[in-house]
């Protein structure tokens, strides 16, 4: 367990989204993003011993789910400004950067993304197809969130958290409710999702809120970068260092803010599983779905098999993204690269 340090927080946050912007971001994004489908596997029902439904959002628009937020955000910002919104910036591990300077090419607009110096090498050429200015720094997820912030005031660009805001969120939690009310997934137990920063698991939480769902939500989070789960059994926001697994998406150092109460309120349990067990869960949605994830989206199904999950009823896994490199025996030929990148801009 990473050594941790209590998060200053202000007391309860503002600006907490609710219900009724659940409702108003489906409206919003529809037109912007793929209902992705719901899948399932017989073999591994019969491992997990109860009916899993999986939300395939690795096959949404630019690869992951961080699509709805970011559309959600921007779109409305749009609305708001018009021609004043002259630009966006965002700090991302890979999938978030993509959303944004997806969105941003869609609407004609610039977008600077933050990115670490180690961004998979997928996610790099995803964000340069879409034509974002990419800066590369050393450091973590709060190093990024900081230059992020210092370049938005300096440009003149809105800043696109990749969680902590309620506009985020709320486009986040279009996921389940388009499970529920467009899906029929209305007879759910529990439903699992990956955590890193809480965006999505905060949104979900707001979603079975707006559907009057009782189903249990169970974040599922790396050991390695147990920021949540830690923050959760202490009953406030800590912060790690040096946040480590094999799960990109999810080193975040500390929940957000508004994210966390949100989590804090409506979670049924945080659990944690380790790099092995995620590796052998993905391998398993690869063989037995015929899916591509990537490790982070991995995770939630590593819970289901790996730790005591509550009920024997449907469960709903987010498999959140699949931005993943595949070991190839040669490089690709430049033509190769050229073709990949004209359709990765049509996504």
């Amino acid at each position: 367990m990473p050594d941790h340090a209590d998060v200053q927080g202000s007391g309860r946050p503002s600006g907490l989204p609710g219900t009724g912007d659940v409702v108003a971001a489906s409206a919003r994004v529809a037109k912007w993003v793929h209902q992705t489908p719901l899948m399932t596997s017989a073999s591994i029902d019969q491992l997990c011993g109860r009916q899993v439904f999986f939300k395939c959002e690795n096959l949404q628009r630019t690869g992951s789910y961080k699509v709805r937020g970011a559309t959600n955000h921007i779109v409305a910002l749009r609305e708001q400004l018009g021609d004043q919104l002259t630009g966006v910036v965002a700090a991302s591990s890979g999938n978030h950067g993509q959303a944004v300077a997806y969105v941003a090419r869609m609407l004609r607009i610039p977008a600077t993304i933050v990115v670490p110096k180690d961004i998979l090498g997928v996610k790099l050429f995803g964000l340069r197809a879409q034509g974002a200015h990419i800066e590369m720094i050393d450091g973590g997820s709060d190093d990024l969130n900081a230059a992020s912030t210092a370049i938005a005031r300096s440009s003149g660009y809105h800043e696109i958290p990749p969680y902590d805001h309620a506009l985020t969120i709320a486009g986040q939690s279009t996921c389940l409710y388009e499970a529920v009310t467009q899906q029929n997934m209305t007879e759910l137990d529990v439903v699992l999702c990956p955590v890193g920063g809480g965006g999505l698991t905060a949104g979900t939480a707001l979603a079975l809120e707006a559907t009057h769902s009782p189903a249990r939500l169970i974040a599922v989070e790396p050991e390695g970068a147990d920021d949540t789960y830690q923050s959760w059994k202490l009953g406030r926001r800590i912060s790690i260092e040096g946040p480590a697994t094999v799960a990109d998406a999810l080193r975040s150092n500390s929940p957000g803010e508004l994210t966390f109460e949100i989590m804090r309120r409506r979670l049924h349990s945080v659990v944690t599983v380790s790099d092995q067990e995620i590796n052998a869960a993905m391998r398993l949605i690869w063989e037995r779905l015929k899916l591509v994830v990537e490790p982070s989206g991995a995770v939630p199904l590593a819970g289901l098999l790996n730790r005591d999950i509550p009920g024997g009823g449907p469960a709903l896994v987010v498999l959140t993204g699949g931005n993943v490199e595949f070991p190839l025996p040669q490089p690709l030929p430049e033509d190769s690269r050229s073709r990949m990148g004209t359709i990765a801009t049509l996504q």
